[in-house]
């Protein structure tokens, strides 16, 4: 049975044999020039240039010594804060040193009213004296058959007794100077002039800042890394930095934060550190080896595993996972490679593992854009 074409059929059947044919010629015409820069390269071009291998820049890594350093946070503390206190009581009668200022072991700080005690030793030697007397003269009648030798005993015991009043006495009246018992920086609490001191009383309070410590804290995963003796730096929040050395580790840990207390000694000769400031301290660690790589070396897999593309001896693009030890503002510090590894370093965000690629190794004179051009 024969059908009959209608002319919109044919005109349609036109079109399309017109396009059909546009699209096999796999050129794109613009403005009516076959050989414009925008015009589309035929297939077989375009398949080749797919073909065509990736270029990237890589170095060859080697481990390098890295020295480490755990960092602690803490604060300044005095060595010590001693109290001096009186012996005995009495009324201050004069106050040697305020506060503020620096003394040293033995400097007198307070003195007390005599009071009764001048007296006291007044007597006690009086006593003495006439003990001495008493038993020389016995002495001599003992030689001479006129006394016996209990009597002579009991005026030693007696000569004994005032020796030892008269010690005491004198002990009494040392105890009104009222010394330093370290060195150090004078505080309050403070005593002042006509105040009444009873044993225990304090006269003064010394801070003991030489040497001052540093207190942090150190978790229990770091603390067997550390020893007494070695060495610190510690730098406070007011910019002053001094060298230091660990004097002490906790044996036990608190039992709320579970980390154990170090003190690092530091050397205080001109008095510049005070107790109570905050600070930080890098404590000095054994040294081993890592590979230092640049931040924007890293990638990430596509199971999300960290690590750098690297280039075998065929050219191949492979993923190497990497384990991140330590960031520094210059540079990344990991594990996980090989001596002489070749990393791209530029270039791998448009590799894949498994790809071949052309490999440039990088120099000091090579530009980024070189191969940014290529890519």
């Amino acid at each position: 049975m024969a059908f009959g074409l209608k002319g919109s059929h044919i005109v349609a059947m036109l079109i399309a044999g017109g396009v059909i044919g546009w699209m096999l010629q796999g050129n794109i015409i613009v403005g009516g020039q076959e050989n414009s820069e925008n015009a589309t390269p035929p297939p077989a071009e375009r398949a080749s240039a797919a073909t065509a291998l990736q270029q990237v820049r890589f170095v060859s890594i080697n481990p390098q010594e890295r020295a480490q350093a755990l960092s602690l946070r803490g604060r300044t503390e005095a060595t010590a804060v001693v109290q001096i206190r009186s012996e005995t009581n009495g009324v201050v009668e004069q106050r040697y040193v305020n506060k503020g200022d620096t003394v040293k072991e033995g400097d007198l700080l307070c003195s007390l009213e005599a009071g009764v005690r001048q007296s006291a030793i007044q007597q006690a030697l009086a006593s003495l004296e006439q003990s001495e007397t008493d038993f020389q003269a016995n002495e001599e009648l003992k030689k001479q058959g006129y006394a016996t030798n209990s009597r002579l005993l009991a005026l030693q015991t007696a000569r004994d007794a005032a020796k030892a009043q008269l010690e005491q006495a004198e002990r009494e009246m040392e105890k009104t100077k009222i010394v330093a018992k370290a060195s150090g920086i004078v505080q309050d609490p403070i005593a002042e002039v006509g105040n009444l001191l009873n044993p225990g009383d304090v006269c003064a309070t010394v801070v003991q800042n030489n040497p001052m410590n540093f207190i942090g804290q150190v978790s229990e995963a770091k603390v067997s890394a550390i020893n007494v003796g070695d060495a610190a730096m510690v730098r406070l929040v007011s910019g002053q930095a001094v060298a230091g050395k660990i004097k002490f580790i906790s044996p036990t840990a608190d039992e709320q934060t579970r980390t154990f207390k170090v003190e690092i000694e530091m050397p205080n000769d001109n008095d510049t550190l005070r107790s109570g400031i905050t600070a930080d301290a890098a404590i000095a660690l054994k040294s081993d080896e890592a590979y230092s790589v640049q931040a924007s070396w890293l990638t990430l897999s596509d199971e999300g595993d960290v690590g750098v593309r690297v280039i075998n001896a065929q050219n191949i693009v492979e993923f190497m996972p990497v384990q991140i030890l330590a960031q520094t503002p210059e540079t990344m510090w990991v594990a996980g490679l090989t001596p002489g590894m070749k990393v791209i370093t530029l270039g791998q965000e448009y590799v894949s593992a498994g790809q071949e690629v052309i490999a440039v190794e990088q120099t000091a004179q090579a530009q980024p854009s070189d191969l940014e051009k290529n890519s």
